[in-house]
């Protein structure tokens, strides 16, 4: 049951994200206060989670490994209340360990773990979302309600529960005579939980863009109705599968309309047409088939709904811009729980008539997500080592900064879906306010250097002084000369990296940088 969590021993290998960076910056700018915690938000109201980073980025700030071994600890209790959900439905140890299995392998939730800061608040949901659920089944509703509560305030991903719940008395629990009493109650508390978020909207608030500032209504609609359909499919067959099988479909295309194979236009339409089909196509055979018999048990439908119902909100996620055409990873991390669940129960009803095709079910699912999980983690594992790599580099050059100090690098290679131009390093967040954060520790910086998104978007270039400390990044010479103009820089500020992609090596550049400049400027 809990060895799928081997897997995600190569995550010592692994590395911080860009939001987790972002997390840090977010904690040094209040650490002085906890009264931040509170602060509303229109997007995400999470104080717990805040609660929670806050105290262990005090322990021990970007320390990898410790997060890790939360993460890792966090999965593990994930997997054995899963089990304990399961055997509360199927009252069988062998179904509740085929789900808590199950969930393990499946390969599209890897970030859920993998993001070991940001998965302190996936982890700690998902926890007292199975709690509630567990709870719930048993009867024992006002508590069940309690910890939904905890949970939401933890992340707000498992807030389809309140629709779920409300379905499963009339579909589970239709014969109780405290059935209306139940409903009421779930209708009261999910309205005033909704209430209280809507209410945000006209008091202080951070200044997080809601997904109507970005995103049309036809899109937004169109990502409503699909969205739970596709966290059928891409739960369940990770979406790197479903990829695979939409680029051989594209093939059968006529390159007018797919554009030359191997080509971004290609690649754009295989997703954006192809991927797209696949995966709802793929969404309604599931359903379709895992409900097309009246001899489908309620465990089956009790768990299409949690995953439908709970893959709403993602519709909602802040800053988009366009279709979801895939699930981001983390999000499908609660939304799997349902999709274990259904299949189990599934397999379960198939191996009453035949074992042999039991077996064979179990396997079609096993072998791609053992592959893909395998494949993503190791991936990782190699970008986060990369990027360490660097970084120490870097530490080990300049372990002690000037008190003003301006790092420039230059790039053989672009990355993360940037222009060809835009050579970066390998990072998905500004590498500026990655070294802020890398450094902040020996260095304290003035937390004003953390304020404003200051070099955090990953294009990200420019210059910064606060009181007798500087800090600035650069990509561009013009920009770095123009800096040192403005802020007259003395020649040891600066310090220079060149990266060669193919070769994942940096080299220290400062010498021939600085004297290139200086010999312009004098």
């Amino acid at each position: 049951m809990l060895s799928p969590i081997v897997f995600y021993f190569r995550l010592f290998g692994g590395f911080f994200q860009q939001d987790e960076w972002f997390s840090f910056s977010w904690y040094v700018q209040h650490q002085d206060s906890l009264r931040y915690i509170w602060t509303a938000s229109i997007t995400h109201y999470n104080p717990l989670t805040v609660l929670a980073n806050h105290l262990f980025f005090s322990f021990w700030n970007m320390d990898y490994q410790a997060f890790l071994l939360v993460s890792l600890l966090l999965h593990f209790i994930v997997l054995i209340l899963i089990y304990i959900l399961a055997k509360e439905i199927f009252k069988k140890d062998w179904q509740a360990a085929i789900t808590a299995f199950l969930f393990g392998i499946f390969a599209a939730h890897y970030q859920g773990t993998a993001w070991v800061v940001v998965d302190i608040s996936t982890h700690l949901a998902t926890i007292f979302g199975i709690l509630s659920a567990t709870l719930f089944l048993r009867r024992r509703l006002h508590f069940s309600l309690v910890l939904l509560i905890i949970s939401l305030l933890f992340k707000e991903i498992t807030i389809g529960l309140f629709p779920l719940y409300l379905f499963a008395q009339i579909l589970i629990f239709k014969k109780e005579k405290q059935t209306r009493k139940y409903s009421q109650i779930i209708v009261a508390v999910g309205a005033v939980y909704i209430l209280v978020r809507i209410l945000m909207l006209f008091g202080p608030y951070t200044s997080d863009q809601i997904v109507t500032q970005s995103l049309d209504v036809p899109r937004l609609v169109y990502n409503l109705i699909t969205v739970p359909m596709k966290a059928v499919s891409q739960s369940i067959l990770p979406p790197e599968f479903l990829l695979v099988v939409a680029n051989m479909l594209g093939r059968f295309f006529p390159e007018r309309v797919t554009g030359e194979l191997g080509s971004p236009d290609f690649e754009v339409f295989v997703v954006k047409r192809v991927l797209e089909a696949v995966s709802l196509l793929s969404a309604l055979i599931i359903a379709f088939w895992v409900t097309i018999t009246k001899k489908r048990s309620k465990a089956v439908v009790f768990s299409l709904g949690w995953v439908l119902l709970n893959s709403l909100i993602f519709a909602f996620a802040p800053g988009r811009t366009g279709v979801i055409f895939t699930i981001d990873s983390r999000n499908l991390y609660f939304v799997s729980v349902g999709s274990a669940i259904m299949l189990a129960a599934v397999l379960g009803e198939i191996k009453r008539n035949s074992r042999n095709r039991a077996i064979l079910l179990f396997l079609i699912i096993l072998i791609p997500n053992l592959y893909f999980l395998n494949k993503n983690l190791e991936i990782f594992a190699e970008r986060g080592r990369v990027r360490k790599s660097i970084l120490n580099s870097i530490v080990q050059t300049i372990p002690n900064l000037p008190n003003k100090v301006v790092i420039y690098t230059q790039s053989d290679q672009s990355y993360y879906g940037l222009p060809p131009e835009e050579k970066i390093l390998p990072f998905q967040s500004g590498l500026g306010q990655t070294l802020l954060a890398w450094y902040y520790p020996t260095e304290k910086f003035p937390k004003e250097f953390f304020e404003d998104r200051f070099l955090w978007e990953i294009e990200s270039q420019g210059y910064q002084e606060v009181g007798n400390r500087g800090f600035g990044y650069f990509r561009d010479k013009d920009l770095l000369r123009e800096a040192i103009r403005q802020y007259n820089l003395p020649e040891e500020s600066v310090v220079s990296f060149s990266w060669n992609g193919k070769r994942n090596l940096l080299t220290n550049i400062t010498d021939e940088v600085r004297q290139e400049i200086y010999v312009q400027k004098n």
